[in-house]
């Protein structure tokens, strides 16, 4: 058994997780990070004032599904309750390849472009610097239940999620960095 099979082991919730507190907070979790969350976004698209920054993050995540759909498909990984014994996957059925994890990618994504948005806030204003830190830790802890819930749920071994994130990450700092180099090019008019 490798190191990866032995972490998932330690962290899938089994076949007894049904119905425990912890069981309902990974479906929840694994389910709004599984791309419905990036409805959230979509009211935004309506306001003047944030409408560029989510069509920005709308864009990076579509980068980041892009991404995890070549790698999915070049690396044909199985999913751990596909290839491991005794695992069965706790909710749904998920389809497809496992490596790397579509919602560690696009919640690490989301957590990415938050973090490069709170860095801008708190060098252009001082005054903000706490509220964009608590913004980013925020972001940050929302995608790394994301991430464990699809390991304790049986749908990705460890090592998925683990890429997933660097992806994610990085593709969602780099779209913020875009949007802020967009920004700088494209100044909004002033009211």
């Amino acid at each position: 058994m490798n190191a990866d099979e032995r972490f998932f082991r330690f962290l899938y919730g089994g076949t007894t997780a049904h119905g425990s507190a912890l069981f309902v907070l990974m479906v929840m979790t694994t389910l709004i990070g599984g791309g419905w969350g990036m409805l959230v976004v979509l009211p935004f698209l309506a306001w003047r004032e944030t409408r560029k920054a989510s069509a920005a993050l709308l864009v990076t995540f579509g980068v980041a599904a892009l991404v995890v759909t070549v790698l999915k498909n070049s690396i044909g990984r199985a999913r751990p309750f596909v290839s491991l014994s005794g695992v069965t996957a706790l909710y749904g059925s998920p389809t497809g390849f496992s490596f790397p994890s579509g919602h560690a990618t696009g919640s690490f994504c989301f957590a990415g472009f938050v973090v490069g948005m709170a860095m801008r806030v708190a060098r252009e204003n001082p005054a903000r610097k706490r509220d964009a830190i608590v913004s980013a830790v925020g972001a940050i802890a929302f995608a790394i239940v994301v991430s464990l819930s699809r390991v304790y749920l049986g749908a990705h071994f460890p090592s998925d999620v683990a890429v997933g994130a660097l992806i994610g990450f990085s593709i969602g700092v780099a779209g913020a960095k875009g949007f802020e180099m967009y920004e700088r090019r494209n100044p909004s008019p002033t009211a």
